[in-house]
């Protein structure tokens, strides 16, 4: 509501400063991932598959929902290995399935092994500004499936490298998983082909040019 201009990181918060606020004026800056950091070599498709997510107890990361979707993934698929990781210890109020392997602040170099680990990346979050793990686990090659949150909507097209489900929505959550892991082989390598290059078309310099040019609008009146 401040008369300032503003500099947003999504296109949803440029939807809502137009929408909510009558504001036109809104600068788009999007996030971007540090490439030499987060990718990963080529691979194919594993015989036992594997998905990964972020934990964490806060209602709106959504993981009550990741785990209503495992449920239903697990008696299609009984061998399914599941990869979590997060900042906190595993919480009674929201515990995790025994065959949940966690990792508990992970150093920076092990992340990325983490989401190479993966063949599909799982976002339940019911909010975000710009979530920043799916566009991380798409660098290292991996699909994601994920709610329509900020970030995940900026960067998935449904069936090419991902797919986006409504927010809450555990059962459609729980089936685009299951499409992914029953791809043929050379299809799911397209899909992880093009999660990397969805997440490596826009760099950190890119973004670092779009927030200077940003800043001069602003400056100049523009």
């Amino acid at each position: 509501r401040m008369p300032l201009r503003k500099i947003v990181i999504s296109k949803w918060l440029i939807d809502l400063a137009r929408d909510k606020f009558g504001d036109f004026n809104a600068l788009h800056v999007p996030n971007s991932v540090d490439i030499s950091q987060f990718n990963a070599p080529e691979r194919g498709k594993q015989l036992i598959p594997v998905i990964g997510f972020l934990y964490s107890t806060v209602h709106l990361k959504g993981v009550d929902i990741i785990l209503a979707a495992l449920k239903i993934v697990r008696d299609r698929l009984p061998r399914l290995r599941v990869i979590a990781f997060g900042a906190h210890p595993v919480a009674p109020e929201l515990p995790l399935p025994e065959y949940v392997e966690f990792h508990l602040l992970p150093s920076q170099q092990l992340i990325p092994k983490l989401y190479a680990a993966c063949d599909v990346w799982v976002c339940g979050s019911r909010r975000e500004g710009y979530h920043l793990p799916p566009l991380e686990a798409m660098a290292c090659r991996c699909p994601v499936v994920s709610t329509k949150v900020g970030g995940p909507l900026d960067n998935i097209v449904d069936g090419v490298n991902g797919y986006l489900v409504d927010i809450d929505d555990f059962e459609a959550l729980a089936a685009r998983i299951v499409d992914i892991l029953s791809l043929p082989e050379l299809i799911w390598r397209r899909m992880s082909d093009a999660a990397l290059e969805s997440a490596t078309r826009y760099s950190w310099d890119d973004a670092t040019d779009r927030f200077e040019m940003a800043l001069h609008d602003i400056v100049t009146g523009k």
